[in-house]
């Protein structure tokens, strides 16, 4: 199955206490038992937190790669995706322009330029 960053899941705390986090210096705090929908890429770091505070409390193995991690991952993420629904957006039409011949542009004309003085000015 492709991974959708974008498609929503839910995220249950699944402890028995309050729990709360913060994602982009906003904070998040979930009840006991509570299920929120988010993009998965925010459900898989809340779960990702969730997870080591749980089995940090249980004084197990909290790695990315332990069997227990898995387990309690797999139960605060469930299996429900809904797909994202993104739609294209259009790119404006650019505007037609007339070609014009170089020949054609009309140049103003150059005004002198002095070139500029150095060194302090006379008293």
């Amino acid at each position: 199955m492709d991974r959708n960053e974008l498609e929503v899941i839910n995220f249950t705390n699944i402890t028995n206490k309050e729990w709360s986090h913060s994602w982009g210096g906003e904070p998040y705090v979930f009840a006991p038992g509570q299920t929120k929908a988010f993009p998965r890429f925010m459900a898989e770091h809340f779960a990702k937190h969730l997870g080591d505070r749980i089995l940090i409390d249980a004084g197990k193995d909290f790695a990315m790669e332990s069997p227990e991690r898995k387990e309690i991952t797999e139960k605060i993420l469930g299996k429900v995706a809904v797909p994202a629904q993104i739609e294209e957006i259009a790119k404006p039409e650019e505007p037609e322009f007339e070609e014009v011949p170089v020949e054609a542009i009309e140049t103003s004309a150059e005004v002198p330029v002095e070139p500029k003085k150095r060194g302090r000015k006379k008293a």
